[in-house]
């Protein structure tokens, strides 16, 4: 009888060493990659928030030469932007800013929005030179 509870012991141990082989690397990988995610999101929304600014500045340029804001993005390509920056965002294929404009009201106005991830919506208003960040 203790053959057989000793043998048992020695077959439930495997398992357990097995798992703890694969438990502690994942585990210590995944307690790693939390600090490693933010310092990517925070690149992220640094790059998003700089081309914002380059669009932000080009729009501005636009309306003191022009009058008036463009009805578009692309309207800045290549006069006041060498090329549309994208957002960050993303790792395959980021998105691109989201531009409207208030033609109908006096002063005219624009707002550049982008994803900011997590569920939040960053905007810019020309009315207040202000961002906002919505969830």
């Amino acid at each position: 009888m203790p053959v057989v509870y000793i043998g048992l012991e020695l077959s439930l141990r495997k398992p357990q060493t097995k798992v703890r082989r694969l438990l502690v690397p994942t585990v210590a990988a995944s307690l790693l990659s939390i600090p490693l995610m933010m310092l990517v999101w925070d690149w992220q929304d640094t790059r998003t928030q700089q081309h914002a600014h380059a669009i932000i500045q080009g729009l501005e340029n636009y309306k003191r030469q022009q009058g008036h804001y463009p009805d578009s993005l692309p309207q800045l390509v290549p006069r006041f932007l060498p090329r549309l920056p994208v957002t960050s965002q993303g790792l395959i294929n980021p998105p691109a800013f989201q531009y409207s404009t208030d033609t109908a009201r006096a002063p005219q106005a624009f707002w550049l929005q982008y994803y900011a991830g997590a569920m939040v919506e960053a905007s810019y208003s020309s009315r207040s030179n202000q961002w906002s960040y919505e969830d």
